[in-house]
């Protein structure tokens, strides 16, 4: 029997009322915490819609460390001293993270995504469809839940294990991999390479369970899927696939080109609204947690020398970032959310697949094809007239240039900490990150173990996982 409208509105209350409840008793024991499913659980398919566009509290939301330990924003001691403990001690890349506190918002917020996309797929296995449409829908619905629950996992596995390398690292630490709604599940870290292969699978059974088309961006759809495997596939270097997957994403999305956007105020975000689906190089609509670090703070910079190295007419150095007003420091304001200015867009988009296609093209003996691809994009974010076509050298010297546009290009995405630990296995992209605070100089080598988030002591205890090294 379909629910009322009232009752749709309660379940949605009771669906907040349990993440406030989660939040705000950080020490509270998620990952087997007792739910009463009475209260929170859906019964029809209208029901798990509304549960999986829950955006606000559910879906939707990136860990937002990983930009805070990256080396996109610099501060002071001044700032930091006014942060969350979890904030600084990323920033400053600290050995004992949790300082005897045990709360990490960007280990809750993934597992709190795969506790609902789980109770999606029971619920989904449940409900028996009455038609054919239903059943599409139902397919469909489906499908978002393992995006989500894999979108949740990739994000815990950047943060929470090492970078994976396949024939490598397989058997290194990964993640559990909670897949049931059942909270006696007993959970054990899986490998990287078990955590990676159910990453994958499910995201591929959702590329062929979602529509083609969605009416918001907020919801996955086959193209959103591609591009996420096509990320995935380029963070542990299979380059074939990453290529494919990259390309299968693009037909349907286009550039914005910058020099058709108004630059004239220099305070705002200049980008379109991105949703319903208002920035047509957007594929999946997601941000980053919003913490205060950084965009909360004025006092949070960005680097004056990268500023520095956006060329003559290149539109990202207007939109992207602003001079204060009487000052040399820079601030970032050209995030994909538009008029959400606390949270940074973290999600899939057309630039990044563009990247990717050319990167993989430049890594497997087809640099002068990267160039063209390097350029198509190029065009779109400089004035007019005043871009001239990079011309090709070498795939070696394309390579370079594409990551130097993976910099530029994909600023605040989140993606610039899993970027470094990739790249650290290459000799001629290692970098040392360096930062300087009231005189002292904090120094990250290329293979610290503290490019790896240590899990929260509550849960090693709880679960007897291997901590990670710090």
């Amino acid at each position: 029997m379909i629910m009322k409208k009232t009752n749709k509105i309660l379940i949605v209350y009771f669906i907040v009322l349990a993440y406030t409840l989660l939040v705000s008793s950080c020490a509270d024991e998620f990952l087997d915490k007792r739910k009463d499913k009475s209260q929170i659980v859906p019964e029809t398919l209208d029901d798990v819609q509304l549960l999986l566009d829950n955006n606000v509290q559910n879906f939707g939301s990136t860990p937002g460390l990983p930009t805070i330990a990256a080396d996109e924003f610099f501060t002071d001691q001044a700032v930091l001293s006014n942060l969350e403990i979890y904030e600084r001690n990323s920033y400053t890349w600290a050995k004992d993270f949790y300082e005897g506190t045990i709360f990490n918002l960007d280990w809750t917020n993934p597992f709190q995504q795969i506790f609902y996309a789980n109770t999606v797929l029971d619920i989904l296995s449940e409900i028996k469809e009455s038609s054919k449409e239903s059943s599409t829908r139902g397919l469909n619905l489906q499908g978002a839940a393992l995006f989500h629950r894999s979108y949740a996992f990739y994000n815990l596995a950047q943060l929470f294990a090492e970078n994976y390398l396949p024939s490598f690292n397989d058997q290194a630490p990964g993640i559990p991999l909670k897949l049931t709604g059942n909270i006696h599940e007993p959970l054990t870290r899986a490998s990287l390479k078990d955590t990676y292969a159910r990453i994958i699978s499910d995201l591929k059974l959702a590329d062929n369970l979602l529509p083609s088309e969605v009416e918001n961006l907020t919801r996955p759809s086959k193209v959103s899927a591609k591009a996420l495997l096509a990320r995935i596939y380029l963070s542990i270097s299979d380059y074939h696939n990453a290529l494919k997957y990259a390309q299968q994403a693009m037909p349907t999305l286009s550039l914005l080109d910058y020099s058709e956007i108004d630059t004239t105020n220099t305070i705002k975000n200049l980008f379109p609204a991105a949703l319903p689906k208002e920035n047509p190089e957007i594929a999946f609509y997601s941000v980053s947690t919003g913490y205060y670090f950084p965009v909360y703070n004025s006092r949070v910079m960005v680097d004056s020398l990268f500023y520095e190295d956006y060329e003559k007419g290149d539109l990202r150095k207007i939109i992207f970032f602003r001079k204060l007003a009487n000052s040399k420091y820079v601030v970032f304001r050209g995030s994909y959310s538009s008029i959400h200015t606390s949270e940074y867009f973290s999600g899939l988009a057309l630039d990044e697949l563009l990247l990717i296609q050319a990167e993989c093209l430049a890594r497997t003996g087809k640099g002068k094809q990267a160039i063209q691809v390097l350029n198509s994009l190029r065009r779109a974010r400089f004035s007019k007239g005043e871009y001239e076509d990079l011309q090709w050298q070498s795939d070696q010297e394309t390579l370079s240039l594409v990551l130097q546009e993976r910099r530029k290009e994909l600023f605040a995405r989140g993606l610039r900490l899993g970027d470094l630990k990739r790249l650290n296995r290459e000799d001629q992209f290692k970098k040392t990150l360096i930062r300087n605070l009231d005189g002292k100089e904090l120094v990250l080598e290329p293979d610290d173990p503290r490019y790896i988030f240590p899990i929260p002591s509550d849960e090693i205890q709880r679960h007897g996982f291997v901590q990670n090294n710090r």
